[in-house]
């Protein structure tokens, strides 16, 4: 447990560093598909879209296991977050992760103007503005933003969909109710599995590659990043999974609610740090 929350943040490194750009609604014309299923794909991502704007905060408990090679370590955590705050994002979370016997093992603070990090095990601190840079030298990792790890916690892809001037997502069909959604970013390339017999659609599994990929090559070239969502602990707001495993390369993080609260009423994000 010694260095789980870093570790946390590396698992997620290299998920976004794109600027944030406003969202706007997807048109047809964002695809190049049939009619039909240029309809389908519409409505597919204004449901993404709806589950985003749902998914404001949260309040939950859980345990949280990293996996590298043979080892494996394993705690539990008290997780707070705002994610939106009348529609707009504030992305202000707290982590307090414990190891065995209840002993605090991290503690995370951060908004979109700082972050204090606190390893508890080694009673070092570290403080700074939560940009890709000051993230990078705590974490040894390029591109990881707070925002990029709110929205895995809260089940949705670590990038807000939003389709930037050029891009357009294609969308294919595995089966009656599941679909693969294939978008070309400037740079970099992300799949998304998708399960539409039930509502809200369910995400199952987010892929990104970091580097131009065509769509008949993403099954033979091995993904830099794999995020799996299984089970539903609740959807009263949004559809918050039971399970959440993220994979890159040889490392492997999990996450499983124990307990969790969506949308509570006046939460306040605030934890104890040293001095």
């Amino acid at each position: 447990m010694k260095r789980t929350l870093i570790l946390l943040f590396i698992g997620l490194a290299g998920c976004t560093s794109r600027q944030t750009i406003k969202e706007r609604t997807p048109t047809a014309n964002d695809v190049t598909t049939t009619s039909e299923s240029s309809l389908r794909l519409g409505l597919i991502l204004f449901d993404l879209s709806e589950q985003s704007i749902n998914a404001q905060s949260l309040q939950a408990e859980g345990t949280i296991t990293l996996k590298e090679g043979g080892s494996s370590q394993s705690g539990s955590f008290d997780l707070k977050s705002k994610r939106l705050v009348d529609g707009k994002s504030i992305d202000s979370l707290s982590m307090v992760i414990s190891g065995p016997f209840g002993i605090t093992a991290a503690k995370f603070l951060g908004c979109p103007g700082e972050y204090c990090f606190y390893n508890a095990l080694e009673g070092e601190s570290y403080r700074g503005k939560p940009d890709p840079k000051a993230l990078e030298q705590l974490t040894g990792m390029k591109g990881l933003t707070i925002e990029a790890l709110n929205n895995v916690l809260f089940g949705l892809a670590p990038n807000a969909i939003i389709l930037q001037d050029g891009e357009k997502p294609l969308l294919q069909t595995l089966s009656s109710d599941e679909y693969l959604m294939y978008i070309r970013r400037n740079g970099y390339t992300e799949t998304f599995s998708l399960r539409t017999k039930s509502t809200p659609i369910v995400l199952t599994r987010y892929q990104r590659w970091n580097k131009p990929i065509e769509l008949a090559d993403i099954h033979s070239v091995t993904p830099d990043l794999i995020i799996n969502y299984e089970g539903k602990y609740s959807s009263e707001h949004f559809r918050l999974p039971n399970f959440i495993k993220i994979q890159s390369r040889q490392k492997a993080l999990e996450i499983e609610y124990t307990n969790a609260t969506q949308n509570p009423k006046q939460l306040i994000v605030k934890i104890k740090m040293p001095e």
